[in-house]
């Protein structure tokens, strides 16, 4: 699912609630992927105001993640 909010960085989100998880497709058509991350967190993330910002506070530095290529 993508979110409803534009932003300047963060293109597009979806999540997997088995698997819990949460790709990220950044603007240049980077996309990551992290584990096990809450529904809670990818719900906030949906809501936030500021995409980016929010995935630097509360999911970059805080799940294990992989790159796409």
């Amino acid at each position: 699912m993508k979110s409803g909010h534009t932003s300047t960085n963060v293109l597009g989100s979806a999540y997997d609630t088995k698997s819990k998880r949460l790709s990220i497709t950044f603007k240049g058509m980077r996309t990551y992927v992290y584990s096990n991350v809450p529904k809670k967190i990818y719900t906030d993330l949906r809501n936030a105001e500021s995409k980016g910002s929010y995935v630097n506070k509360h999911i970059a530095y805080a799940f294990e993640y992989s790159r796409v290529i």
